[in-house]
């Protein structure tokens, strides 16, 4: 009964390959590490090569089988492969209700799994991993991952099950149509993991990359260079940017190739295979020293009581600021040890200056680590304006008299963790007592853990007076329902 209105009826949809060729298949922002946003032009011929390659590799035979669960959201080029290869092959797309963590929480991602594929960022898996917890049924053929570094500890979990799974790690700047490389493998593989991450492997066929050096010159196996792309699947450029077209999109001089100048660093393995280094832009120098903070969490991931790690370093008014951030294991974590242990492993300017805990990470929409949205510590926020957050509510005041007391301190802000001021377990310990001494709060140190700033333990204590008052207004209006009913009796 609707009205269908053409917006492009004198197209022929059936000549895609032939008129539209050189016409935009979209226009996508992209900020890349500047938060500055670009506008990228992506042509069909180029997603048309892309769509193809990812037809081939990750999509099957099998008719009955699904062909992907689409949780990205479409700002975001990486979605573009679970939208069109399933719709190309004849496939089911099923799409997630919610974006974010609950995502795989949807009750059609097992109603209709198996799926061909489904494509994820790695810190994803963390939301993965919680469903597989309830239900470990096969989930997929192949997962495709990309946006950021891939290391084992991520897809953990899935090793050792028995699954016939495979990982396909996927690079490809959104000004290179989605993904050009990969590096596929099984889940139970012995692959290589280093400080950098797992390999995004080779060029796939009709691209071609170049790993060259400050001169434009081929690396040699074993060094570090600049990755450039060429082939179909560059785009045509950014809109409206021609000073940034003709320094990214460049022709060599000893070839016609038009390349795409990444500013990504990338480490050339014996066997060609390539590994993903950082943003040449993420590199800096404390103490006349380069740090690698990718280095920095490789040691620190290796540490007992720790899940995952991310380590930042912060700019502060031209003051270099090292940051470890940590999702601690079930285990606990000694937060005494850690600074000892890791200073084993790392010389005095790669330590960071101070170790954050968190319960999750900040996402951005795209799934990737949102590392702005990272809490800042007392030490990383500017001194030219106030930006603390200080005690309002009766619960945050009532918390934070008992933490100065306990740190023996005169003031401390919402945010700045407990064990940032210098609190040990034994403090922590005196902490939890007083709290419930003074005040009547039930707490453990397990929440102090997973909660080490005033805003969070007191925003969960709050939870929990709620939970309970909801639980004795209930106890107690069952209990008058009783006594009525006995009356009437």
């Amino acid at each position: 009964g609707l009205n269908m209105i053409f917006a492009d009826s004198g197209r022929n949809y059936r000549t895609i390959n032939g008129r539209r060729k050189g016409s935009l298949a979209y226009l996508m922002y992209t900020s890349g590490s500047t938060c500055q946003p670009k506008g990228v032009k992506v042509e069909h011929s180029s997603l048309i090569h892309y769509i193809n390659h990812a037809i081939q590799h990750y999509s099957s035979d099998m008719s009955n089988q699904s062909g992907s669960f689409l949780l990205l959201p479409l700002t975001f080029d990486a979605s573009l492969t679970a939208l069109f290869v399933p719709l190309l092959t004849g496939k089911k797309l099923i799409i997630a209700e919610t974006l974010g963590a609950s995502a795989f929480n949807d009750s059609n991602f097992i109603k209709y799994a198996p799926y061909d594929f489904i494509k994820i960022t790695p810190l994803q898996f963390a939301w993965l991993e919680k469903r597989f917890e309830v239900n470990q049924s096969a989930i997929c053929n192949n997962i495709i991952v990309g946006g950021e570094a891939l290391h084992k500890r991520h897809f953990e979990f899935l090793r050792g099950k028995n699954l016939d799974l495979y990982i396909i790690n996927e690079y490809g700047p959104t000004e290179t149509t989605v993904g050009c490389m990969n590096y596929k493998f099984h889940v139970d593989d012995n692959v290589l993991d280093s400080p950098h991450g797992i390999p995004v492997g080779y060029a796939i066929a009709g691209m071609d990359v170049k790993i060259l050096n400050d001169n434009l010159e081929p690396v040699a196996p074993g060094n570090i260079g600049e990755i450039y792309i060429s082939g179909p699947q560059v785009s045509k450029g950014y809109l409206m940017r021609p000073e940034l077209n003709d320094r990214l999109f460049v022709t060599l001089a000893d070839s016609n190739e038009r390349m795409f100048k990444t500013g990504d660093h990338a480490l050339l393995n014996d066997d060609h295979s390539v590994v993903y280094i950082d943003r040449s832009d993420y590199h800096v120098q404390i103490k006349n020293k380069w740090v690698d903070p990718d280095l920095i969490e490789w040691e620190l991931s290796k540490l007992k009581g720790i899940k995952q790690c991310k380590v930042t370093i912060r700019n502060v008014e031209g003051q270099y600021h090292i940051l470890a951030y940590i999702i601690p294991d079930q285990n606990g974590l000694d937060h005494e040890a850690l600074r000892q242990q890791l200073g084993l492993e790392l010389p005095e300017n790669m330590m960071p200056e101070k170790f954050i805990i968190v319960n999750e990470w900040p996402y951005t929409s795209s799934g990737k680590l949102n590392r702005h949205a990272l809490p800042l510590p007392e030490c990383c926020q500017s001194k030219t304006r106030s930006n603390r957050r200080m005690p309002q509510t009766e619960i945050e005041k009532q918390v934070a008299v008992v933490w100065n007391h306990v740190l023996n301190l005169e003031q401390c802000d919402l945010d700045t963790g407990f064990f940032e001021m210098g609190g040990n377990h034994l403090q922590a310990d005196r902490l939890v007592k007083l709290l419930k001494r003074h005040f009547g709060y039930n707490t453990d140190l397990s929440t102090l853990y997973k909660c080490s700033t005033i805003a969070c333990l007191s925003s969960e204590l709050q939870k929990r007076n709620l939970e309970a008052g909801t639980m004795r207004a209930s106890l107690k209006e069952k209990k008058a329902s009783t006594q009525a009913m006995q009356l009437v009796n």
